[in-house]
């Protein structure tokens, strides 16, 4: 995993926090996972962004089949983000859960309840998007939607944030949000409601396929 609850601080931290306090870590500082509670270790693992794993079992909450590294790593890092600096409730938070619209669903990469529900979508090496049929599912059930994308050449992304945002103007004046890796930045772009976007716009309808709204 990527991040932690910091048990003296009661605060979320990235394992480059960690990397970057004297000493490191503090004797006696402890953490635990932000999804479930449990006792998690902080190491210095083989991977560039794997810095705690839980003591008590070996299942990573965050870890999910088909899902990248990097993927998870931006989940992570958006939790941190809307958690430490938004706002969010962190004991609402959850991570690929199924939302459901009458006969259409979507797995929703990270889930926040509290203070007002949103759904965070992470995009990296998926082709085919969906968005449109995402997006209309989940504004349906009342979430509000962050789109976010991983930047930078050379981690390959199917799609750049550019044409996250080409696609996005289609539906209306929203911009997808991304997170770079070398720096550990992210930024988290529109907050996308019903109000702002139209889905059966004739810019989505009419044109040449869309990679990322249609799929």
């Amino acid at each position: 995993m990527f991040i932690a609850l910091q048990n003296s601080t009661e605060t979320i931290v990235s394992g480059f926090d960690v990397l970057g306090s004297a000493p490191q870590p503090s004797r006696g500082d402890s953490f635990r996972c932000v999804l479930c509670d449990g006792e998690v270790a902080f190491r210095n693992g083989e991977d560039r962004f794997d810095f705690f794993t839980h003591v008590e079992f070996e299942d990573q909450c965050f870890e999910r089949p088909g899902n990248s590294h990097l993927h998870q790593t931006a989940c992570e890092a958006a939790v941190m983000e809307f958690c430490s600096k938004l706002g969010c409730d962190r004991n609402s938070v959850d991570v690929e859960k199924r939302v459901t619209n009458r006969q259409t669903w979507t797995t929703a990469d990270v889930r926040i309840l509290e203070p007002e529900p949103i759904v965070i979508e992470v995009y990296y090496r998926c082709r085919h998007c969906s968005l449109r049929r995402k997006l209309e599912t989940l504004l349906n059930n009342g979430y509000a939607v962050y789109v976010i994308c991983i930047q930078g050449a050379e981690y390959k992304p199917t799609h750049t944030p550019e044409d996250f945002n080409s696609s996005l103007r289609k539906i209306g004046p929203v911009e997808a949000g991304t997170y770079r890796p070398d720096v550990n930045e992210l930024s988290v772009g529109s907050r996308i409601t019903s109000e702002l976007v139209d889905l059966d716009s004739d810019s989505v309808k009419d044109g040449e396929y869309d990679y990322i709204l249609k799929g």
